[in-house]
């Protein structure tokens, strides 16, 4: 035979081999099929293995909606980069962004229309972000970024700028367009941070936009720095405070310059701490807010309204103040509500509610605006002329008066756009059945032209300044002495 033949020979004995052995296996070893086909299965079951260990590390470090990754994996992010950038002597810089009043456009185009806008606004984000910045969606409207350096002011600034640009165009959505805002803080890293303190700065700096750039961004700044020692301080007192004693009220009276009596009071609250003396309003309730004891205040206000009102004369009505988280939920209604209640005489208050606490959640809003109107409660919207889609508002609310802010006064004088408003605002309330009251009148001249369109009933320092319960007799006395000089 050749050598190939040879070759051919051998290989045709081997297989022959190999089959008489395999034979040979399977007649005597019955467990050999079995073998087999238990080690195909560990193959299979290690490949279903790695895809479920996939989709298990998806679920935990990645958002669902948008695929952008989570607050658990942002956070180990921010642990990491931040580690790594003080060993190198360098920093990064934590963006905050909070999409503004993102439940309206739930409330509007439903909750399908709603995750579209939110998987857009993260591609959007994805698109205009630097290769190197880390995106997470964190919860809800709320998105964050890690930014390696540079991290200068003008570095945080470009970002903002871009950010900005992502909300600057409108989102064409199937059922319509939707148009949205968001507030952000960006906060660089310091010798000595924290993950923790970081994100907290930026966390702080998103805080002040809202309140005072809302749609635009704040930087954090040693200004921040020294606001947030007391800011922290505060809340810390807040929540060990017995404001049952230290909270009281104030009242400012609301006259009617028509009938030339007052009507009722607006119940201020006021807040003297034993520790850090008298705290503005403009400070504490915005904090009580954000830390979850705005809901305590208010039912300490309610309690003590309650009383006053029982001293007011007949047809007189008192105002007491209801923020968002008031009316932004069934449980903090109900709490309300029983307390009214629970109280033996009639209801004689108003609930002055802001076009911002309504447009959080206009459904709930509503339910439990209605709640409180079945107690003999009255509504009014207040800083009426300030928030987004005022006409809405009127139109949807179960309202008895609107507030024109303050802001329209204060021009009524020197400016005809602010008349022409004004003018339209009372002969809506007029066409609607809606009484108005104008805040903020501070001089002769504000009143007379706000007589001359139409208004009537004011409030304002013109008429008389926040005074203590306790002057509250004599200031009844001295009105009732004004309108027996005035009948004679």
């Amino acid at each position: 035979m050749t050598g190939e033949e040879t070759l051919i020979a051998i290989a045709i004995n081997m297989v022959l081999v190999v089959a008489v052995l395999l034979v040979i296996l399977l007649n005597n070893n019955k467990d050999f099929a079995a073998l087999i086909a238990s080690r195909a299965n560990i193959l299979a079951s290690q490949g279903d293995t790695l895809r479920l260990l996939d989709e298990n590390h998806k679920l935990a470090n990645l958002d669902s909606l948008t695929g952008v990754p989570n607050r658990r994996c942002f956070e180990r992010q921010l642990r990491e980069k931040l580690a790594e950038a003080q060993q190198s002597g360098k920093s990064i810089a934590v963006a905050r962004i909070d999409i503004d009043n993102f439940k309206s456009v739930n409330e509007i185009f439903g909750q399908i229309t709603g995750d579209q806008v939110m998987a857009e606004i993260a591609r959007r984000i994805e698109q205009v972000k630097r290769d190197t910045t880390f995106l997470a969606r964190l919860e809800g409207g709320t998105f964050a970024l890690i930014m390696p350096e540079p991290t200068d002011t003008a570095a945080q600034q470009r970002c903002a700028e871009v950010i900005r640009g992502v909300f600057s165009q409108s989102f064409e959505m199937p059922l319509g367009t939707v148009r949205i805002t968001a507030s952000m803080g960006i906060a660089a890293s310091r010798p000595g941070d924290t993950a923790d303190s970081l994100y907290d700065h930026a966390d702080y700096a998103t805080w002040v936009a809202k309140r005072e750039a809302r749609g635009g961004a704040v930087l954090f700044t040693e200004r921040h720095a020294s606001e947030l020692i007391k800011v922290r301080q505060m809340e810390q007192l807040l929540h060990s405070a017995d404001l049952d004693n230290e909270i009281y009220i104030l009242l400012q009276p609301q006259f009617d310059v028509a009938a030339g009596v007052t009507t009722g009071f607006e119940a201020l609250a006021r807040w003297r701490s034993p520790i850090l003396g008298e705290v503005s309003p403009a400070e504490f309730i915005p904090m009580a807010e954000r830390i979850g004891q705005i809901c305590r205040i208010t039912q300490i206000v309610l309690r003590k309204a309650l009383e006053i009102s029982a001293t007011l004369p007949r047809g007189m009505r008192l105002s007491v103040n209801l923020s968002a988280h008031d009316i932004g939920s069934l449980a903090a209604i109900e709490q309300l509500v029983n307390l009214v209640k629970a109280y033996p005489r009639p209801c004689r208050l108003d609930f002055e509610i802001t076009e911002t606490a309504v447009m959080r959640d206009l459904r709930q809003a509503n339910v439990s605006l209605l709640a409180l109107l079945g107690l003999g409660a009255r509504i009014a919207l207040d800083d009426f002329g300030t928030g987004h889609s005022s006409l809405t508002h009127v139109q949807k609310l179960p309202l008895h008066r609107i507030k024109i802010d303050r802001s329209f006064v204060a021009e009524v004088t020197t400016d005809a756009a602010s008349r022409a408003i004004i003018k339209t605002m009372v002969d809506l309330c007029r066409n609607l059945g809606i009484s108005c009251v104008f805040e903020g009148i501070e001089t002769e001249e504000q009143l007379e032209a706000l007589v001359s369109l139409g208004g009537h009933v004011m409030q304002g320092y013109l008429f008389g300044r926040p005074m203590p319960v306790a002057k509250l007799e004599s200031y009844l006395a001295n009105e009732d002495s004004r309108r027996l000089s005035a009948a004679s």
